[in-house]
């Protein structure tokens, strides 16, 4: 009873203040984290707000975000003829710089948003602590020495987003170089 009793505390001290509008609703959900420890309400507002309907984003975050456009969504490392790559134990295939930048391109790729950091709890005292997302899966290893390149269009404490053509166009760079 005890331990419950300090959980509904402790998330009635986050949410309270927003649930009686002393906290700005805004204010509240860039701030408040979500699954991940982060919150990405930030950048997937500017994903609604700019994307096309017949526009897609990559997303290479750790969770999905509920605020995100999901239905204009891909989530890295699948394309959506991928999806069940998980489920029944298919590898995925590796993609060249070309490739992916064509599967890019025949998706509408309009926008890649990149998590900065996730928070993880770790060590004899379960302290939450920062660490660098790693874009190790097959988009990321293609894309992590291109994005320092490229000026991204939205930037937030916890994500970058970029602009898509630019992307594409830095694979098309990075393979006519290889």
């Amino acid at each position: 009873f005890v331990n419950q009793s300090f959980f509904i505390a402790a998330y009635a001290a986050t949410r309270l203040p927003a649930s009686l509008g002393l906290v700005d609703a805004e204010r509240y959900l860039m701030k408040t984290p979500g699954l991940d420890g982060v919150s990405y309400y930030g950048g997937c507002s500017y994903l609604t707000q700019h994307l096309q309907p017949n526009q897609t984003a990559i997303l290479m975050l750790e969770f999905n975000s509920y605020y995100c456009p999901h239905k204009q969504a891909i989530e890295a490392p699948n394309l959506p003829e991928d999806q069940d790559w998980w489920l029944v134990g298919r590898p995925l295939d590796d993609l060249s710089a070309a490739q992916l930048a064509t599967e890019f391109e025949r998706h509408s790729v309009r926008f890649v948003m990149v998590a900065a950091h996730k928070m993880v709890r770790g060590g004899a005292t379960s302290k939450l602590e920062e660490v660098e997302f790693a874009l190790d899966d097959r988009m990321g290893r293609r894309l992590r020495p291109l994005l320092p390149g490229i000026e991204p269009v939205y930037r937030d404490a916890i994500s970058s987003i970029y602009d898509g053509t630019a992307v594409i166009a830095a694979l098309r760079q990075a393979d006519a170089n290889h």
